[in-house]
């Protein structure tokens, strides 16, 4: 068996398990994620260790990505206040996002189709078509860049695809964490807020994202229909030479067995 074979079981395995053991985990303690006070105290009640056991919730979010991730960095500034909440959330995420590229890398495309919902998949097809275009690399950091920045694509997911992609590790670290940096900061900030029930500068926050996430659903609907409508048009197109070349097939099969009557006849003749 290669090594590369058993590396990318042994891969499999390990996230099976880490998935399988943070499912079995959070199953009584969902409700930590729906009420940021019972958040609070869970992560407070461990003393000393609050900040390490926050920073493990943050990779994990990342990792297993079920786990609603706004809520974590809203619930970060709510604890910790806006600045050093953003700093453990932007390095829990960078963590977890480093685990995500080299699970991508290893296992490969089959492996992350399978994480992916099927409405999600368009994305893998958008950043594959410019992976395998030319002039691809300004392209494919382009993407990723705009794809972490953007509301309404899930992030957590964007790292194993950007794994089985082109794009070199380091850029994928920089552009990435640079591009959540403003919704994660946003985010800290009005957990912080939440704290201190400044209420206008709460509704200025939330008046502000739900515009820029109601443009970035038209957006990313729109770019959606794009990729979409652009592979189905690649398949009919590769349908139809398919269905060309069969013509050409059968003329050939047609040539072959007339050359194998001639050769048949030649050698009646010769017995003869």
């Amino acid at each position: 068996m290669k090594k590369k074979t058993i590396t990318s079981i042994i891969t499999g395995i390990v996230i099976i398990s880490i998935f399988i053991a943070t499912i079995m985990f959070f199953k009584d303690r969902m409700y930590l994620f729906k009420d940021v006070n019972a958040f609070k105290e869970y992560v407070l009640g461990f003393g000393n260790w609050s900040v390490p056991v926050f920073l493990l919730l943050q990779v994990l979010q990342v990792v297993v990505f079920f786990i609603p991730g706004e809520l974590v960095q809203i619930a970060a500034g709510y604890i910790f206040g806006p600045w050093w909440g953003f700093v453990l959330c932007i390095v829990g995420s960078a963590i977890g996002g480093i685990i995500n590229f080299i699970i991508g890398m290893i296992l490969g495309r089959p492996f992350v189709e399978k994480l992916m919902s099927k409405k999600d998949n368009w994305i893998i097809e958008k950043l594959t078509a410019i992976n395998e275009g030319k002039n691809h690399k300004k392209r494919l950091y382009g993407a990723i860049f705009l794809f972490y920045l953007i509301p309404g694509i899930p992030k957590d997911v964007l790292g194993y695809i950007c794994g089985i992609t082109s794009a070199k590790f380091i850029w994928y670290f920089v552009l990435s964490n640079l591009a959540r940096v403003p919704a994660m900061l946003l985010s800290t900030i009005f957990g912080n807020e939440i704290s201190n029930a400044n209420w206008p500068l709460l509704i200025i926050i939330a008046v502000v994202v739900a515009i820029i996430c109601v443009l970035s659903f038209f957006y990313v609907k729109k770019l959606k229909a794009k990729t979409i409508d652009k592979k189905e048009t690649v398949e009919k197109k590769d349908e139809t030479v398919k269905q060309d070349d069969e013509p050409a097939e059968k003329k050939d099969e047609v040539v072959i067995q007339k050359d194998e009557t001639v050769e048949e006849k030649d050698e009646t003749s010769v017995e003869e």
